[in-house]
């Protein structure tokens, strides 16, 4: 697979995942809908901080953000159980879209590149960015989910 296409369709995925949640008012994006473990803001850092580790850690190059984001957005994290504040929207925003950047630089020409770990039997970057996509695919579709809840729970 070209490694264009792969950059393109990430930022394809991530430009439709900020739409679905920048449409979401500022005051629902910390509301947890009913059904759901976690927010809007959540999901944002979620993909900010997977990204980071799946992309960056897993093909060698170091971390553009805080050690603290794990403990706010890896799995199995929840906003009911933050010890901490987490980074404005603004700022997740911002580290999405300069993540998605330094990806084409850091990582172009390096598609046949081994990972540094077999994780989920991916053996090569561009295999790591084939899980991002559907990683954030899938958190798309829960954003989109969430879009439909929230209304309703705020008339």
């Amino acid at each position: 697979m070209r490694e264009t296409f792969l950059f393109d369709l990430v930022e394809r995925v991530r430009t439709q995942f900020l739409k679905a949640a920048e449409s979401c008012p500022a005051d629902q994006r910390r509301e947890v809908p009913q059904g759901f473990n976690n927010h809007l803001h959540w999901q944002l850092g979620h993909i900010v901080t997977v990204g980071e580790g799946i992309l960056f850690r897993l093909s060698g190059e170091p971390s553009a953000l805080p050690e603290s984001y794990g403990a706010l957005f890896s799995n199995g994290t929840r906003p009911s159980e933050w010890t901490q504040e987490p980074p404005s929207w603004e700022t997740l925003v911002a580290q999405l879209n300069e993540q998605t950047a330094r990806m084409r630089t850091v990582l172009a020409g390096r598609m046949d590149a081994p990972a540094l770990e077999n994780f989920l039997s991916m053996q090569t970057v561009d295999e790591l960015l084939t899980a991002v996509i559907m990683h954030e695919s899938h958190h798309a579709g829960t954003a989109k989910a969430m879009l439909r809840v929230l209304p309703i729970e705020s008339k």
